[in-house]
């Protein structure tokens, strides 16, 4: 099932169920943007080898209708307290929506 509208979208990124506000930044700089995500799962550990360093890893939701160009590798966001690095961007033009695999800063 397809998506109809933003409308239909932002039922699901209503704050009073499943999303939580956040801020995003492009990685070119500029102002933040608020907008609301719905966090995918807690953090996972990952080990990038001895020489490149080990960390946590988490995912996140994007409705497209928030934001004016889509999220990329790099770009920043912030929710719950905390702040991440886009590391890869999935767009999903069925959903209408982006699913960021994040790094916490």
């Amino acid at each position: 099932m397809s998506i109809e509208s933003d409308a239909d979208l932002a039922g699901m990124f209503d704050t009073t169920d499943f999303a939580v506000p956040a801020t995003w930044i492009s990685k070119d700089g500029g102002p933040g943007v608020s907008l609301s995500v719905i966090p995918m799962r807690p953090e996972e550990p990952f080990d990038l080898g001895a020489s490149r360093g080990k960390g946590t890893v988490s995912a996140c939701i994007i409705p497209r209708y928030a934001l004016s160009a889509p999220p990329v590798r790099g770009d920043l966001i912030a929710f719950l307290d905390q702040g991440f690095v886009m590391e890869s961007v999935e767009a999903d033009s069925v959903a209408g929506t982006f699913t960021a695999r994040l790094r916490r800063q």
